[in-house]
């Protein structure tokens, strides 16, 4: 690096100097050089790790039933209907 403004920053690569201009208008981030035009988008630097979702989690509410006993196995008899 060069030099570094807000607005410039010039570069060295092999003693070659490159400007780049830098225009910043909210997230969106906008280069210009002599190697052409890139926009870019500012991400946030401390991401909130409630939102990163694991691959193949599932997201939607599930139903749930409740009962208030364990199943019953094949070989119990049925209640009492009295």
């Amino acid at each position: 690096m060069v030099t570094a403004q807000p607005d410039r920053v010039v570069l060295a690569v092999d003693g070659v100097e490159r400007p780049f201009d830098v225009a910043r208008y909210g997230e969106q981030i906008f280069v210009d050089s002599p190697l052409g035009p890139v926009q870019l988008v500012a991400l946030p630097r401390f991401p909130d790790p409630d939102a990163a979702v694991a691959q193949g989690s599932l997201l939607a509410p599930m139903r749930a039933r409740c009962c208030g006993s364990a199943p019953r196995s094949a070989t119990s008899s049925p209640p009492d209907s009295r």
